[in-house]
Parts: structure tokens; sequence; C-alpha cells
């Protein structure tokens, strides 16, 4: 479904990725993975609105999926320079 029209699904993840119940996040965080596999590029900017997640099942969902990501051919480029960001941007943050 994703991947003949992703604008739909990619909308509709944003707007659950901060739902309060902690399963349905991992499940929207889930649903993104396919799609991140083929195009990291539209999933990793939602990946990082969660990289400060609480819950240890969600947290572990989102390391599941850069895992998956990172995986394909070309992609962990793309990972560790997400991860290049939030490292720059929490020492910025963090003093």
């Amino acid at each position: 479904m994703g991947q003949v029209n992703p604008e739909p699904i990619l909308t509709f993840s944003e707007n659950y990725l901060h739902h309060p119940a902690p399963e349905i996040r991992r499940q929207v965080i889930h649903g993104i993975e396919l799609r991140g596999r083929t195009h990291p590029e539209e999933v990793l900017p939602l990946l990082k609105e969660v990289q400060f997640e609480r819950v240890k099942r969600v947290r572990n969902m989102v390391i599941q999926v850069l895992g998956q990501i990172s995986y394909k051919e070309n992609c962990l480029e793309k990972v560790m320079m997400l991860y290049f960001l939030f490292k720059t941007a929490l020492f910025f943050l963090c003093p």
C-alpha cells in the first residue's frame, strides 16, 4: 500500500508518532520499516522525532528499524549521517 502512494502513509505515521499509547507508537514505527528500506530519506526524519523515546519496547523498535535500513546497500551512510547529526545536536544542547 505504501509503495504505490506513500504520502498518506507517511502523513498518517507522522500523526501517530507521539500517540500517548506506547504500543501504537511502536506499531507505527514498525509500519514504516519497509518504506525506509527503499527510501530512507523519507523515513529517517520521522525516526529522528522519536530519538529520545523513553519506553524500552518502542526504543528497541526504533533501533530495529534503523538496523534494517542501514543493512540495505548505500543506506548505511545515510543512517550514520543522521546519527552524526543526533550526536552533534546533543553536544550543543547538553553542555
